[in-house]
């Protein structure tokens, strides 16, 4: 009888605002799962969401999510917005993401640095990205940030090569990697900050300022995209054997996947075998 009050307690504090469906769900999990499950918390039915959503239960998942945070009080609740966010991204839910980190961000400033870095990478609001790694920069006026582990000065330096203002992204990769040398040695920052930093040259028609940037790339890191872009520097300025070297070795490595890659976005100037070969035959 015990038991059977706890079960009908649990669930109708549960089905508040829950679908029949997500409803019946909790109540099987109160039902196999009674001692986990022994007290209403809005934080464990927010994790359980979580979990349903990285499943890939999306409606579920997000409806459980929602749930737990209504429940929650200030400072939990936007640290769980962003938390939930990540999910809703990797999914698909775009519009939900969106939604919690710009109130999350409005009441936290600190996940501004987040919502930057994922305005950059995953949505290309490049604007956008910008004002809140900014606003996250801002925060400590006497000290370089790294959000999700990226120099704050390297991410605002993409957006403004994306924006296409590419003497502002020059002033802020040479403030990165000037940061980087004197902070963790020689050349130990991302390749990509010189091949980023050689497009923004190449842009601007200074084909050799460019050259000495893949050059940089090749020494921090050697990669297919070093070498492409090399290539393709030389090409233009009309030393073709030279740059058929660099390709047959961007083709080489490209082979072995080594150049710019991650698994869940495509890179800013990514380059595909495809890329080389045609170039190649060019």
């Amino acid at each position: 009888m015990k038991y059977i009050l706890f079960l009908f307690i649990s669930t109708s504090l549960f089905c508040q605002n829950l679908s029949v469906e997500t409803e019946k769900y909790l109540q099987e999990l109160v039902k196999n799962y009674p001692d986990s499950l022994k007290s209403y918390d809005k934080n464990k039915i927010f994790d359980i969401g979580y979990k349903n959503a990285w499943l890939g239960y999306n409606k579920r998942g997000e409806e459980l999510m929602q749930y737990g945070l209504k429940k929650m009080q200030q400072d939990s609740l936007y640290q769980s917005m962003r938390h939930s966010s990540v999910q809703n991204t990797k999914n698909g839910f775009f519009v939900q993401a969106i939604e919690k980190l710009e109130k999350s961000s409005s009441q936290i400033p600190e996940i501004s640095g987040y919502y930057g870095w994922v305005l950059l990478y995953y949505y290309h609001d490049y604007s956008r990205a910008l004002k809140n790694l900014e606003i996250f920069d801002n925060l400590t006026p006497n000290f370089v940030d790294a959000p999700m582990g990226e120099c704050v000065l390297f991410l605002k330096g993409i957006c403004y090569m994306k924006m296409e203002n590419y003497v502002k992204a020059i002033e802020e990769f040479n403030q990165s990697e000037k940061n980087s040398d004197e902070h963790f040695g020689k050349y130990n920052y991302p390749h990509e900050l010189q091949i980023y930093k050689g497009r923004c040259y190449e842009k601007l028609n200074n084909l050799n300022e460019a050259l000495k940037c893949y050059d940089l790339a090749n020494k921090v890191a050697k990669t297919a995209d070093g070498f492409y872009y090399k290539a393709i520097i030389l090409q233009k300025l009309g030393k073709k054997e030279e740059a058929k070297i660099n390709l047959k070795q961007a083709l080489e490595l490209i082979k072995k996947c080594t150049k710019s890659q991650d698994k869940y976005v495509e890179m800013f100037d990514e380059i595909y075998i495809q890329d080389i070969e045609k170039t190649l035959v060019e």
